[in-house]
């Protein structure tokens, strides 16, 4: 758990109110994850199990250059789309991308495939 997290440095300094992720086994995984601007916490939940991208809504941005993406806990698996059927190449099931060796037995690895932090302007 102790590296299971990642912090991007920004270009410039900005109030982000949406960060929108995608992270592997989307369909069947819930992250506990903290998110933080600087050293001030501005998210924490479980992802949303989806069909690809969460969007975690800041309620209260704060300005910083630099954000910290943390998982807080062990990653919650069960399909929540069972009755959904996708076409797919047979074999896609099996992949989860970014698996560490040995990665079926373990459910502390932070795995983002996509992040974009988003800031409103006003004008």
């Amino acid at each position: 758990m102790n590296t299971a997290w990642i912090t991007y440095k920004l270009e410039r300094r900005a109030e982000i109110d949406d960060i929108c992720i995608k992270l592997t086994g989307w369909r069947q995984r819930s992250y506990p994850l903290e998110v933080y601007a600087g050293e001030h916490l501005i998210w924490s939940g479980n992802t949303e199990k989806s069909l690809g991208y969460v969007h975690l809504i800041i309620d209260r941005p704060v300005r910083s250059d630099e954000i910290t993406i943390r998982l807080k806990g062990a990653t919650q698996d069960s399909d929540a789309f069972g009755q959904i059927i996708e076409v797919v190449e047979p074999k896609a099931g099996e992949l989860d991308l970014f698996k560490a060796e040995g990665g079926k037995k373990v459910n502390n690895e932070l795995r983002i495939v996509e992040v974009e932090f988003l800031e409103t302007l006003n004008q």
